[in-house]
Protein backbone atom coordinates (compact mmCIF):
# COMPACT_ATOMS: atom_id res chain seq x y z
CA UNK A 1 0.00 0.00 0.00
CA UNK A 2 1.19 3.67 -0.68
CA UNK A 3 2.01 5.93 1.88
CA UNK A 4 -0.94 8.11 0.68
CA UNK A 5 -3.01 5.13 1.64
CA UNK A 6 -1.85 4.77 4.90
CA UNK A 7 -0.64 7.47 6.42
CA UNK A 8 -4.33 9.49 5.71
CA UNK A 9 -5.98 6.50 7.15
CA UNK A 10 -7.45 5.34 4.41
CA UNK A 11 -10.70 6.54 3.24
CA UNK A 12 -12.02 6.89 7.15
CA UNK A 13 -11.49 10.10 6.19
CA UNK A 14 -12.12 10.61 2.40
CA UNK A 15 -14.88 13.02 2.75
CA UNK A 16 -12.49 15.47 3.69
CA UNK A 17 -9.90 15.05 2.02
CA UNK A 18 -11.74 14.51 -1.38
CA UNK A 19 -13.04 18.35 -0.49
CA UNK A 20 -16.68 17.09 1.00
CA UNK A 21 -18.56 18.47 3.26
CA UNK A 22 -18.98 17.43 6.85
CA UNK A 23 -22.25 17.85 7.44
CA UNK A 24 -23.20 15.61 4.38
CA UNK A 25 -20.11 13.26 4.87
CA UNK A 26 -19.79 10.41 2.42
CA UNK A 27 -23.07 11.25 0.74
CA UNK A 28 -22.31 10.06 -2.97
CA UNK A 29 -24.76 10.57 -5.53
CA UNK A 30 -22.46 12.65 -7.79
CA UNK A 31 -26.29 14.80 -8.67
CA UNK A 32 -27.70 15.51 -5.22
CA UNK A 33 -25.06 15.50 -2.48
CA UNK A 34 -27.21 14.93 0.38
CA UNK A 35 -29.09 11.61 -1.26
CA UNK A 36 -27.88 8.51 -0.95
CA UNK A 37 -25.67 5.63 -2.96
CA UNK A 38 -25.67 6.15 -7.12
CA UNK A 39 -28.96 4.72 -7.91
CA UNK A 40 -27.32 1.81 -10.30
CA UNK A 41 -28.77 -1.83 -10.22
CA UNK A 42 -25.36 -3.16 -8.92
CA UNK A 43 -25.67 -1.61 -5.99
CA UNK A 44 -28.61 -0.87 -4.58
CA UNK A 45 -29.60 -3.04 -1.76
CA UNK A 46 -33.69 -3.96 -0.80
CA UNK A 47 -35.13 -1.90 1.57
CA UNK A 48 -36.87 -5.01 3.46
CA UNK A 49 -33.21 -7.71 3.75
CA UNK A 50 -33.49 -10.48 2.44
CA UNK A 51 -33.04 -14.23 4.60
CA UNK A 52 -29.47 -15.04 5.53
CA UNK A 53 -27.82 -16.71 2.38
CA UNK A 54 -30.05 -14.79 -0.04
CA UNK A 55 -28.71 -12.97 -2.58
CA UNK A 56 -29.74 -8.90 -3.10
CA UNK A 57 -29.35 -6.85 -6.32
CA UNK A 58 -26.09 -6.75 -7.04
CA UNK A 59 -25.13 -9.90 -6.25
CA UNK A 60 -24.54 -9.28 -2.52
CA UNK A 61 -25.32 -11.75 0.15
CA UNK A 62 -27.01 -11.19 3.88
CA UNK A 63 -24.34 -12.82 6.20
CA UNK A 64 -25.88 -14.58 8.96
CA UNK A 65 -27.14 -11.68 11.59
CA UNK A 66 -24.89 -11.44 15.32
CA UNK A 67 -27.31 -8.99 16.31
CA UNK A 68 -30.39 -6.68 15.51
CA UNK A 69 -28.67 -3.18 15.09
CA UNK A 70 -26.13 -4.25 12.66
CA UNK A 71 -26.68 -5.59 8.75
CA UNK A 72 -23.86 -7.12 7.11
CA UNK A 73 -23.80 -7.77 3.18
CA UNK A 74 -21.60 -9.34 1.23
CA UNK A 75 -19.93 -10.90 -2.23
CA UNK A 76 -20.19 -14.39 -2.98
CA UNK A 77 -16.94 -15.96 -1.01
CA UNK A 78 -16.05 -13.34 1.32
CA UNK A 79 -17.96 -14.05 4.22
CA UNK A 80 -15.47 -14.95 6.80
CA UNK A 81 -14.46 -11.09 6.57
CA UNK A 82 -18.19 -10.22 6.66
CA UNK A 83 -18.88 -12.19 9.32
CA UNK A 84 -16.15 -10.78 11.22
CA UNK A 85 -16.92 -7.05 11.13
CA UNK A 86 -20.19 -7.92 11.85
CA UNK A 87 -18.63 -9.26 15.45
CA UNK A 88 -16.96 -6.22 15.61
CA UNK A 89 -19.58 -3.67 14.83
CA UNK A 90 -22.00 -5.71 17.08
CA UNK A 91 -19.42 -5.47 20.26
CA UNK A 92 -19.14 -1.87 20.05
CA UNK A 93 -22.52 -0.61 18.40
CA UNK A 94 -23.96 -0.14 21.80
CA UNK A 95 -20.51 1.34 23.43
CA UNK A 96 -20.36 4.03 20.66
CA UNK A 97 -23.70 4.95 20.83
CA UNK A 98 -23.90 5.33 25.08
CA UNK A 99 -20.87 7.52 24.67
CA UNK A 100 -23.08 9.92 22.17
CA UNK A 101 -26.18 9.37 24.29
CA UNK A 102 -28.22 7.77 22.16
CA UNK A 103 -30.48 5.39 23.05
CA UNK A 104 -32.48 3.68 20.18
CA UNK A 105 -30.04 2.34 17.34
CA UNK A 106 -31.57 2.35 14.00
CA UNK A 107 -30.52 -0.46 12.18
CA UNK A 108 -26.52 -0.51 10.47
CA UNK A 109 -26.48 -1.97 7.20
CA UNK A 110 -22.29 -2.75 6.27
CA UNK A 111 -21.84 -3.83 2.60
CA UNK A 112 -18.20 -5.56 1.96
CA UNK A 113 -16.79 -5.28 -1.40
CA UNK A 114 -14.93 -8.03 -2.49
CA UNK A 115 -12.50 -5.93 -4.91
CA UNK A 116 -11.87 -2.07 -5.44
CA UNK A 117 -14.12 -2.11 -8.38
CA UNK A 118 -17.50 -2.76 -6.57
CA UNK A 119 -16.34 -0.61 -3.52
CA UNK A 120 -16.15 2.25 -6.19
CA UNK A 121 -18.94 0.96 -7.58
CA UNK A 122 -20.65 1.62 -4.13
CA UNK A 123 -19.12 4.95 -3.88
CA UNK A 124 -19.50 5.85 -7.35
CA UNK A 125 -16.24 7.25 -8.58
CA UNK A 126 -16.78 10.38 -6.00
CA UNK A 127 -13.79 9.45 -3.70
CA UNK A 128 -9.98 8.80 -3.88
CA UNK A 129 -8.32 5.28 -5.28
CA UNK A 130 -6.92 4.87 -2.33
CA UNK A 131 -9.85 4.58 -0.04
CA UNK A 132 -10.33 1.20 2.35
CA UNK A 133 -14.08 2.07 3.49
CA UNK A 134 -16.52 5.13 3.92
CA UNK A 135 -19.88 5.80 5.64
CA UNK A 136 -23.00 7.15 3.97
CA UNK A 137 -24.63 8.84 7.19
CA UNK A 138 -27.99 9.48 5.83
CA UNK A 139 -28.73 6.23 5.15
CA UNK A 140 -26.65 4.58 7.68
CA UNK A 141 -24.86 2.86 5.23
CA UNK A 142 -21.11 1.71 5.96
CA UNK A 143 -19.06 0.77 2.52
CA UNK A 144 -15.82 -1.12 3.18
CA UNK A 145 -13.52 -2.49 0.29
CA UNK A 146 -12.09 -6.14 1.74
CA UNK A 147 -9.12 -6.29 -0.71
CA UNK A 148 -7.67 -2.78 0.75
CA UNK A 149 -8.51 -3.82 4.46
CA UNK A 150 -7.03 -6.86 4.35
CA UNK A 151 -3.20 -5.62 3.29
CA UNK A 152 -3.76 -2.46 5.46
CA UNK A 153 -1.91 -1.90 8.27
CA UNK A 154 -4.91 -0.19 10.47
CA UNK A 155 -6.98 -2.47 12.53
CA UNK A 156 -9.72 -3.44 11.12
CA UNK A 157 -11.03 -2.70 14.52
CA UNK A 158 -10.32 0.64 14.22
CA UNK A 159 -12.40 1.12 10.39
CA UNK A 160 -15.23 -0.24 11.41
CA UNK A 161 -15.23 1.67 14.87
CA UNK A 162 -14.51 5.00 13.18
CA UNK A 163 -17.71 4.33 10.68
CA UNK A 164 -19.59 3.50 13.04
CA UNK A 165 -19.25 6.40 15.31
CA UNK A 166 -20.13 8.71 12.16
CA UNK A 167 -23.34 7.20 11.44
CA UNK A 168 -24.81 6.61 15.22
CA UNK A 169 -23.34 10.58 15.56
CA UNK A 170 -25.91 11.14 13.03
CA UNK A 171 -28.87 9.20 14.53
CA UNK A 172 -28.34 11.33 17.64
CA UNK A 173 -28.36 14.87 16.21
CA UNK A 174 -30.74 14.24 13.44
CA UNK A 175 -28.97 15.37 11.00
CA UNK A 176 -27.66 18.53 12.80
CA UNK A 177 -25.16 20.36 10.90
CA UNK A 178 -21.70 19.35 12.77
CA UNK A 179 -18.36 20.89 12.19
CA UNK A 180 -16.17 18.99 10.33
CA UNK A 181 -13.45 18.64 13.05
CA UNK A 182 -15.68 17.78 15.60
CA UNK A 183 -17.16 15.01 13.24
CA UNK A 184 -13.90 13.84 12.53
CA UNK A 185 -11.91 14.28 15.78
CA UNK A 186 -14.59 12.43 17.97
CA UNK A 187 -14.53 9.55 15.46
CA UNK A 188 -11.00 9.50 15.92
CA UNK A 189 -11.31 9.34 19.71
CA UNK A 190 -13.94 6.60 19.73
CA UNK A 191 -12.10 4.16 17.20
CA UNK A 192 -8.58 4.83 19.42
CA UNK A 193 -7.26 6.13 16.55
CA UNK A 194 -4.35 7.48 17.63
CA UNK A 195 -0.49 6.50 17.44
CA UNK A 196 2.85 7.92 18.67
CA UNK A 197 3.77 8.72 15.47
CA UNK A 198 0.39 10.78 15.29
CA UNK A 199 1.88 12.41 18.50
CA UNK A 200 4.94 13.07 17.26
CA UNK A 201 3.82 14.90 13.95
CA UNK A 202 1.23 16.86 15.44
CA UNK A 203 4.30 18.69 17.80
CA UNK A 204 6.19 19.04 14.74
CA UNK A 205 3.68 20.66 12.67
CA UNK A 206 2.46 23.21 15.52
CA UNK A 207 6.36 23.75 16.09
CA UNK A 208 6.64 24.49 12.38
CA UNK A 209 3.77 26.48 12.47
CA UNK A 210 1.91 24.34 9.69
CA UNK A 211 -1.09 23.45 12.03
CA UNK A 212 -4.24 24.44 10.77
CA UNK A 213 -6.77 26.46 13.07
CA UNK A 214 -9.82 24.20 13.92
CA UNK A 215 -12.07 28.07 13.21
CA UNK A 216 -11.10 27.07 9.21
CA UNK A 217 -12.16 23.48 9.51
CA UNK A 218 -15.70 23.42 9.99
CA UNK A 219 -16.99 22.53 6.16
CA UNK A 220 -14.05 20.70 4.82
CA UNK A 221 -10.74 19.69 5.41
CA UNK A 222 -8.04 20.52 3.15
CA UNK A 223 -7.48 18.13 -0.63
CA UNK A 224 -3.63 17.72 -0.32
CA UNK A 225 -2.67 14.27 1.59
CA UNK A 226 -0.15 16.18 4.52
CA UNK A 227 -2.35 19.59 4.82
CA UNK A 228 -5.54 16.58 5.44
CA UNK A 229 -3.17 14.58 7.56
CA UNK A 230 -2.66 17.81 9.68
CA UNK A 231 -6.22 18.52 9.74
CA UNK A 232 -7.24 15.19 11.16
CA UNK A 233 -4.68 15.05 13.81
CA UNK A 234 -5.58 18.79 14.91
CA UNK A 235 -9.09 17.54 14.87
CA UNK A 236 -8.47 14.80 17.55
CA UNK A 237 -6.45 16.62 19.58
CA UNK A 238 -9.28 19.59 19.32
CA UNK A 239 -12.08 16.90 20.87
CA UNK A 240 -9.71 15.30 23.44
CA UNK A 241 -9.19 19.01 24.67
CA UNK A 242 -12.54 19.82 24.75
CA UNK A 243 -13.52 16.40 26.66
CA UNK A 244 -10.68 16.75 28.67
CA UNK A 245 -12.11 15.57 32.49
CA UNK A 246 -16.16 15.84 31.21
CA UNK A 247 -16.56 12.89 28.39
CA UNK A 248 -20.11 13.22 29.06
CA UNK A 249 -20.37 16.46 27.74
CA UNK A 250 -20.45 15.19 24.06
CA UNK A 251 -23.99 13.95 25.22
CA UNK A 252 -24.96 17.00 26.95
CA UNK A 253 -23.54 18.88 23.61
CA UNK A 254 -25.81 16.15 21.18
CA UNK A 255 -28.86 17.21 22.71
CA UNK A 256 -28.64 20.46 22.37
CA UNK A 257 -27.54 20.10 18.81
CA UNK A 258 -30.25 17.61 18.31
CA UNK A 259 -32.91 19.99 20.07
CA UNK A 260 -32.26 23.13 18.51
CA UNK A 261 -30.36 22.04 15.28
CA UNK A 262 -27.90 24.74 15.87
CA UNK A 263 -24.18 23.84 16.47
CA UNK A 264 -23.27 27.55 17.83
CA UNK A 265 -25.70 27.61 20.38
CA UNK A 266 -25.64 24.10 21.44
CA UNK A 267 -21.80 24.72 21.82
CA UNK A 268 -22.63 27.29 23.93
CA UNK A 269 -25.22 26.35 26.46
CA UNK A 270 -22.91 23.04 26.89
CA UNK A 271 -19.39 24.59 27.39
CA UNK A 272 -20.19 28.14 28.69
CA UNK A 273 -18.19 29.72 25.41
CA UNK A 274 -18.45 30.18 22.12
CA UNK A 275 -17.13 27.82 19.21
CA UNK A 276 -14.13 30.97 18.15
CA UNK A 277 -13.19 31.23 22.13
CA UNK A 278 -13.01 27.73 22.49
CA UNK A 279 -11.15 27.19 18.88
CA UNK A 280 -8.17 30.02 20.10
CA UNK A 281 -8.34 28.76 23.92
CA UNK A 282 -7.24 25.59 22.03
CA UNK A 283 -4.56 26.94 19.51
CA UNK A 284 -2.72 28.79 22.72
CA UNK A 285 -3.20 25.08 24.86
CA UNK A 286 -1.35 23.66 21.32
CA UNK A 287 1.30 26.00 21.26
CA UNK A 288 2.50 26.39 24.89
CA UNK A 289 2.09 22.78 24.97
CA UNK A 290 4.20 21.57 21.78
CA UNK A 291 5.88 25.08 21.03
CA UNK A 292 8.51 24.95 23.10
CA UNK A 293 8.95 21.01 22.90
CA UNK A 294 9.71 21.03 19.20
CA UNK A 295 12.72 22.49 19.00
CA UNK A 296 14.35 20.00 21.15
CA UNK A 297 12.49 17.24 19.44
CA UNK A 298 13.66 18.27 15.76
CA UNK A 299 17.14 17.91 17.42
CA UNK A 300 19.41 15.50 15.49
CA UNK A 301 19.66 12.96 18.45
CA UNK A 302 16.22 12.90 19.02
CA UNK A 303 15.39 12.36 15.12
CA UNK A 304 17.65 9.34 14.95
CA UNK A 305 16.18 7.72 17.87
CA UNK A 306 12.48 8.43 16.97
CA UNK A 307 13.29 7.92 13.04
CA UNK A 308 14.42 4.09 14.46
CA UNK A 309 11.49 3.62 16.33
CA UNK A 310 9.22 3.96 13.42
CA UNK A 311 11.06 1.99 11.46
CA UNK A 312 10.66 -0.56 13.90
CA UNK A 313 6.69 0.05 14.08
CA UNK A 314 6.83 0.00 10.42
CA UNK A 315 8.43 -3.64 10.03
CA UNK A 316 5.97 -4.75 12.84
CA UNK A 317 2.84 -3.84 11.26
CA UNK A 318 4.38 -4.84 7.76
CA UNK A 319 4.93 -8.29 9.55
CA UNK A 320 1.12 -7.93 10.75
CA UNK A 321 -0.09 -7.08 7.53
CA UNK A 322 1.86 -10.38 5.68
CA UNK A 323 0.36 -12.73 8.19
CA UNK A 324 -3.05 -11.35 7.54
CA UNK A 325 -2.86 -12.78 3.80
CA UNK A 326 -1.09 -15.48 4.41
CA UNK A 327 -4.39 -16.66 6.42
CA UNK A 328 -6.88 -15.05 4.52
CA UNK A 329 -5.05 -17.18 1.13
CA UNK A 330 -5.17 -20.40 3.44
CA UNK A 331 -8.72 -19.77 3.14
CA UNK A 332 -11.12 -20.03 0.39
CA UNK A 333 -13.13 -16.86 0.31
CA UNK A 334 -9.64 -15.04 0.21
CA UNK A 335 -10.00 -11.65 -1.13
CA UNK A 336 -7.68 -10.35 -3.80
CA UNK A 337 -5.06 -7.95 -2.43
CA UNK A 338 -3.00 -5.27 -4.53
Amino acid sequence: MNRAASSLRSMRRIAAAAGLSAAALCAFTPAAPSAALPATGEVALPTAPPATGEVAPGGYVRAAPICDAVLVYHEPKGERLAVEIGRIACGSVSSIADGLGLQRIAPVTIVVARETGGFRRLHGGRLPVWGEAFADMERGLIGIDASRVIASPHPLRTVVLHELSHVLFEQRVGGARSPAWLVEGLAMRQSGEWTLEDEWNLARSVWSKELPFIGDLDRSFPRPTGKAEMAYRVSHAAVDFLLAGRPEAIVTLTAFLRDTGDFDRAFLLTFGETHGEFASRFQIRLEDRYGRAGAVLDASPYWLSLAGLFLLVYALKRYRTARKVAEWERGDDAPPHP
